[in-house]
């Protein structure tokens, strides 16, 4: 070995590596060759033959019929064999269908109808008030007043000598700045500027 190793280190580099890639080579070449060789096939052996299958029942069924038909005349029928017979019916207690004729009678509540609510009281009626805005004198001499009514709706509007306001009559209007009011009975009612005259309501409506 150790004649190897200093033939190793004397021996030039160059030479080993061409030394190894000759016998890397070498060994690829051989495996190469024995790749492309066909492979060998052995000789075939053959096949066993296939078992005999075992003999039905039903050829020994039929052996045994073709026997007894012949020693006894009897029709080719197997003794093993019994005839078929059908299972007797089962009584069930099934009740008859129901008559569809037959007329039921239901009883029948009366719907009495939903009571309606009671209509809705009218709202009581609503005193009125009268307000005197002021007055004004036309060209043509005559004299209006402007007066404001609420109730149960406003109205503002002008009222001439001798009109209707809720039932009160106007009596006279002065450009100072007031107004006359006559009631039914005969009363009389002045109004200012801004005066305010209010009328109670009755039980039927708004006082006249």
């Amino acid at each position: 070995m150790d004649a190897f190793w200093k033939w190793l280190m004397r021996a030039n580099a160059r030479a080993v590596c061409f030394g190894l890639l000759a016998l890397f080579l070498g060994v690829c070449g051989f495996w190469g060759w024995k790749l492309s060789q066909p492979p060998q096939v052995s000789p075939s052996r053959p096949s066993p033959p296939p078992p005999e299958r075992p003999k039905r029942s039903l050829e020994l069924l039929a052996y045994l019929d073709a026997e007894s038909a012949r020693t006894n005349g009897s029709p080719k029928t197997s003794p093993f064999l019994t005839p078929y017979t059908p299972p007797a019916p089962v009584a069930t207690n099934t009740p008859p269908p129901p008559n569809m004729n037959t007329t039921v009678v239901v009883p029948v509540k009366p719907i009495k109808p939903p009571k309606l609510p009671d209509p809705p009281k009218p709202p009581p009626p609503a005193d009125v008030s009268i307000t005197f805005r002021g007055a004004m004198q036309r060209t043509d001499g005559s004299i209006l007043a402007w007066m404001e009514v609420k109730g149960d709706s406003d109205k503002k509007s002008f009222f001439r000598t001798n009109d209707q306001v809720q039932g009160l009559r106007v009596d006279s209007i002065s450009t100072t700045g007031s107004v006359t009011l006559v009631r039914e009975d005969g009363t009389t009612i002045e109004l200012g500027v801004g005066g305010k005259e209010i009328i109670p309501a009755t039980p039927g409506g708004v006082a006249p």
